[in-house]
C-alpha cells in the first residue's frame, strides 16, 4: 500500500513537482503581467483554494508554531480575523505540523503522502476486521485511496484529511 501511494506521490515528494496550482498566480495581478515571458501559455489545474488560501494559512501557521505562539488572530486577512477558530486552518491538526519542519510548498506533497498512508492502513486493517485475507484487503485497500474523490481532490488538505479517517471511525464501530 505504501509503494503504491509512493508511486503516485513520487514527483510531488521527492520528484521535484509541487502540489499546488500555483500556475493560477498567473491570471491574477501582479504576476499577470509578467505571464508571457514567463511562458505561462493557460492555468493546469483551476483550483483557487489551494494556492489562495491553504498555502498562505499553512505558511502562518508553521511561522506562527515555529516562534511558539500560537496564531490565534490572523492580521493579513482583511483587518484582522480570528486564525484558529477557523477550521480550515488546522492549526492543532498533526498534518500542520508538517509544515514547521519543511517549505510549505514541500510540505503539501509530504503531508499527502502520509495522510493517504495513514488512510491505507486504516482501510487495510478495517477490512481485516470484516474477515478479509491480508492480499484481499490490500486490493480492497487500493481502490479507496485512489478514487476519483480523493485524487481529484488531493489539492485541498481539509477535504482530503476527511475521509482518512472513515476506514479508523468504522473500524472503530466494527470492535
Amino acid at each position: 500500500i505504501a509503494a503504491a501511494v509512493l508511486i503516485l506521490m513520487w514527483p510531488v515528494t521527492f520528484g521535484g513537482k509541487l502540489l499546488l496550482p500555483a500556475d493560477m498566480l498567473m491570471v491574477m495581478q501582479p504576476w499577470q503581467a509578467h505571464a508571457k515571458e514567463m511562458g505561462f501559455d493557460r492555468v493546469q489545474t483551476p483550483f483557487l483554494d489551494a494556492i489562495q488560501q491553504h498555502y498562505p494559512w499553512r505558511k502562518f501557521a508553521a511561522e506562527q508554531l515555529r516562534e511558539g505562539n500560537i496564531p490565534l488572530w490572523n492580521p493579513y486577512m482583511f483587518c484582522g480575523t480570528p486564525f484558529v477558530a477557523n477550521n480550515q486552518s488546522a492549526v492543532f491538526y498533526p498534518e500542520t505540523w508538517l509544515f514547521m519542519l519543511m517549505a510549505p510548498e514541500r510540505a503539501f506533497g509530504w503531508s499527502a503522502l502520509l495522510s493517504l498512508i495513514m488512510g491505507g492502513t486504516f482501510m487495510f486493517f478495517f477490512l481485516r476486521v470484516l474477515g478479509l485475507r491480508r492480499l484481499a484487503s490490500v486490493i480492497g485497500t487500493l481502490p479507496f485511496l485512489f478514487c476519483g474523490f480523493l485524487v481529484g481532490w488531493m489539492l485541498l488538505p481539509t477535504v482530503r484529511a476527511v475521509p482518512m479517517w472513515l476506514p479508523l471511525m468504522l473500524l472503530a464501530f466494527e470492535h
